[in-house]
């Protein structure tokens, strides 16, 4: 059976507020809203009729939203038949934005709502809506989305907002709900760090809540912590990597404690063009020794340090 839309001008009114096929994270594009104000509405949005009620809003979310916020009084629409199905509306949603870009929280909400709302089984996902948002189908990738899908919302808020990344909250998921929320508002929201340092950091409270043995709130509220947080003129990566610090040094003192005695050793021992460095692991036994040697002369000079600094350079050899 074939099937035609049918175009008109329709009052903003007349259309439901309700969103039951959209999946957008944020309805907002400054983009697509500064080409509105230039050219208007020029695409319309995409309708079902819904009996004596009002339109029901299938595509065109962000056309829509930027109407009413003008306070427009008609946009373009085209009707889509009724005898669609809610799963048929929905794909419908999804492939009137083809090869658009979406974000990944765009992508995930997609996921979400096709799997929780509309029943679409796994199969169904992958050969149908995976295509559709640019993800080429794969089961551990759907799973990926589901799992960040059951983060709090303070989290996905802050991917949003670009202070984490999606590719970077697994250390996330063992925490609860409630507590991936406070970490989102009194830690990341607070201080920058990177992708794999916001894994680490979780992985880390995770493991201090436990051998503390104290709440997670209890242990970032804690003097350790407070300082870092406090008002300051300090920006927030500088912030970052002093948590990170941190949370590192009460996670693992004896290697934190090593690493600083190495340092001051390493100072003290520099000269007659030989750097002492550690092992790329650090906790690999022993030290790196380089140096380079021109002449003979040279090679006296490294003999010489090397016999004096004796005693020093075996204390390399203890500090782990």
């Amino acid at each position: 059976m074939e099937r035609h839309a049918e175009c008109e001008l329709i009052s903003v009114e007349a259309i439901s507020k309700e969103r039951p096929y959209g999946f957008r994270f944020e309805g907002n594009d400054p983009r697509l809203e500064a080409s509105f104000e230039k050219r208007g509405i020029l695409c319309p949005v995409l309708l079902r009729p819904s009996g004596d009620g009002p339109a029901v809003l299938i595509s065109g979310h962000r056309r829509l939203a930027f109407a009413r916020r003008k306070s427009l009084e008609r946009v373009p629409a085209a009707w889509v038949p009724e005898d669609l199905s809610e799963k048929e509306f929905f794909l419908l949603a999804v492939y009137s934005n083809w090869n658009q870009n979406f974000s990944e929280l765009d992508r995930m909400t997609a996921l979400q709502k096709a799997e929780a709302v509309f029943g679409f089984s796994e199969e169904e996902i992958l050969e149908e809506i995976f295509p559709a948002l640019g993800l080429s189908p794969g089961r551990g990738a759907l799973e990926e989305y589901r799992r960040t899908a059951g983060l709090a919302p303070e989290v996905h808020r802050l991917v949003f907002q670009g202070r984490l990344s999606f590719r970077g909250l697994s250390g996330l998921r063992r925490f609860s709900r409630e507590e991936q929320g406070f970490l989102a508002r009194e830690v990341f929201e607070k201080a920058h760090l990177t992708t794999n340092q916001v894994r680490l950091v979780a992985e880390w409270f995770f493991d201090l809540r436990k051998i503390k043995k104290c709440s997670l709130e209890a242990l970032i509220q804690a003097g350790e912590f407070r300082e870092i947080f406090k008002p300051s003129e300090m920006d927030d990566r500088g912030r970052g990597e002093r948590l990170f610090e941190r949370v590192r040094s009460l996670r693992f003192p004896r290697l934190t404690e090593a690493e600083s005695k190495f340092r001051r050793l390493q100072s003290q021992l520099s000269g007659e063009g030989i750097q002492i460095e550690r092992p790329e692991n650090f906790e690999a036994e022993g030290f790196l020794l380089r140096g380079r040697l021109k002449n003979r002369e040279s090679l006296e000079r490294v003999l010489r340090f090397l016999e004096i600094h004796r005693p020093r350079l075996e204390s390399f050899l203890d500090y782990g």
